[in-house]
């Protein structure tokens, strides 16, 4: 593995901490968390300063990379100050299943390895100072490697006469942070407009453990193209919201707009009296996504050479809908401020965007899903003739969001090119994925960002596991929060390159009912002589502790 020496005596953080002053890298995680850091190019090292001041008494503080913004999978630093003396320790969290309050619970369990060295530590009654070194890549499969682009990451403090890290209570959150590589402008530098689209009226809790609530608005007829996505939320909004799709609805203003969705927040699907209302998409008022953010993830920042095109001849209603997650069934608790910020550009760029959705689109993958298992896998196929059939050209993949419920366990979603008239076989040494999640959170659904080539022919094979170890009644899929789901949303361009009755739509290719599901709603093709899904072998991601 990976191994440096450093020699240095333990001592006062004064004189590092009025050097790293002068570091360029810096974040406030929240009011009394600060943390510094430096990368060394030559050793291949970061230094990590932990700075906490706090009106409480502090004896250990911590910090960590994280898969998606949550403690499940996290690579965690501790430092702790118990009978005098100050210790670093390495630590990783196990996968453990929902729900979290029962045992098992989460906890940062003692790599094998220690990777990390203490060159400083100090403290007072108010103040917590250490600064940790380590390798970017440790070769450990206990650690995360620190690589380019933002990292989510989550921290910790708190105060115990006994344990070197004990329960934070709530000092402690998350954030995401660029250690290595260029900063990105937000917004985009070439928006020139920001529409921003609220509910116009408030929607008041029912009482129903799950809600989907739907609005309709007019972006106006000047063309453009959207640039950027963000959702708009007030805080105390925001422990409701699950997730958001912006739906692209045409350009005419018809009958269906007014009835339900045009000046109120309306109700939108509808599954066994869960849930209440109509899907934008199921009902055929809309074609198309523009965007998605989920509880978790931050903007969606389009490639700075395509946008996802509105105006008079192209889209010009949209619908807002969310996911209202209300799992203490609370009612009459009224939300406002609901909506989304949507940034535009009058200069348009050179290509156009569109989506396809992976996994089980239509929902009806085998339920209940059995109970009592650490992992129960499922399989969905994009086969390689819908592809073919859809694509005249390649695609590239700029964003994608795998999305299932709170019992989801792994998901991800692998791909087998086509080359030479056939399907490759895939190298289970040597796997291609398209975005893979190992330690599923339902509350930390990110939105990654990519640059993957589709070709036409490409397979892909989107596999979803679930944990129902501590499940004690039926678990079916479905859209409410208490059911589960199974899909992916993968955003593309140019759309130039998908056959042009599907140009401007969503289009879904996977499973539905062990058929081969490919094309928007309304004109769907059910491929001959192919089952769904076609196994490519695979039940789990490789093993890994974190």
């Amino acid at each position: 593995f990976n191994c440096f020496i450093y020699i240095h005596s333990l001592e006062s953080c004064d004189s590092i901490y009025k050097l790293s002053t002068n570091w360029e890298t810096a974040s406030y995680l929240n009011d009394s968390y600060q943390l510094r850091w430096k990368i060394d190019n030559k050793l291949s090292t970061i230094s990590i300063f932990m700075n906490v001041n706090s009106i409480n008494e502090t004896s250990w503080v911590g910090f960590g990379i994280s898969e998606a913004g949550h403690m499940l999978g996290s690579d965690i630093v501790s430092v702790s100050y118990i009978n005098e003396e100050f210790t670093v320790d390495d630590r990783y969290v196990p996968w453990v299943g929902y729900p979290f309050t029962t045992s098992p619970s989460l906890y940062p369990e003692l790599d094998t390895q220690n990777d990390w060295s203490l060159i400083c530590a100090d403290k007072s009654s108010n103040s917590f100072r250490a600064l940790v070194v380590r390798a970017l890549d440790t070769n450990d499969n206990q650690d995360r490697v620190i690589t380019t682009g933002y990292m989510p990451v989550v921290y910790a403090y708190g105060n115990s006469n006994t344990d070197s890290v004990s329960y934070h209570q709530t000092m402690r959150g998350t954030s995401s942070i660029l250690f290595i590589g260029e900063i990105t402008t937000f917004p985009p530098i070439d928006t020139d407009e920001k529409l921003t689209f609220i509910y116009d009226t408030p929607f008041t809790t029912t009482g129903l453990d799950t809600n989907y609530i739907c609005q309709s608005f007019d972006l106006g007829t000047e063309t453009r193209h959207v640039v950027a996505i963000e959702a708009y939320l007030n805080s105390p909004v925001a422990s409701y919201a699950h997730h958001l799709i912006v739906h692209s609805c045409g350009n005419v203003f018809d009958d269906t707009l007014v009835e339900f969705h045009w000046g109120k927040a309306m109700p939108c699907q509808s599954d066994d009296n869960t849930v209440e209302g109509d899907t934008p998409l199921g009902t055929g008022l809309c074609d198309s996504i523009i965007g998605v953010w989920a509880l978790g993830s931050g903007p969606i920042t389009l490639p700075d050479s395509a946008g996802f095109l509105i105006g008079e001849s192209s889209t010009r209603y949209i619908v807002l809908e969310y996911h209202i997650n209300n799992p203490d069934m609370d009612a009459d608790v009224e939300l406002v401020d609901l909506g989304v910020n949507i940034y535009t550009t009058s200069t348009l760029r050179e290509y156009n965007t569109g989506a396809i959705i992976l996994g089980d689109g239509m929902i009806t993958f085998d339920s209940p899903i059995p109970l009592g298992e650490d992992s129960v896998h499922y399989e969905s196929t994009c086969v390689t003739g819908c592809t073919s059939s859809i694509l005249l050209d390649p695609v590239y993949i700029y964003a994608s969001l795998l999305h299932m419920h709170s019992y989801g366990k792994e998901m991800w979603t692998n791909i087998q090119r086509f080359e030479n008239n056939i399907v490759q076989p895939i190298d289970y040494d040597n796997i291609e994925y398209i975005d893979k999640r190992q330690f599923w959170n339902n509350g930390y659904q990110i939105v990654t960002s990519l640059n993957i080539t589709l070709n036409p022919g490409d397979q892909l094979n989107t596999h979803c596991t679930y944990d129902t170890s501590k499940r004690s009644d039926d678990l079916l899929f479905g859209l409410s929060s208490y059911n589960e789901m199974c899909l992916h949303f993968l955003f593309i361009y140019p759309i130039s390159n998908v056959i042009k009755k599907f140009a401007n739509v969503t289009v879904f290719c996977g499973y539905d009912n062990g058929r081969s599901l490919c094309g928007p709603t309304g004109q769907y093709i059910y491929l001959k002589d192919n089952h769904n899904p076609i196994p490519d072998g695979l039940t789990s991601l490789p093993d890994s502790d974190i």
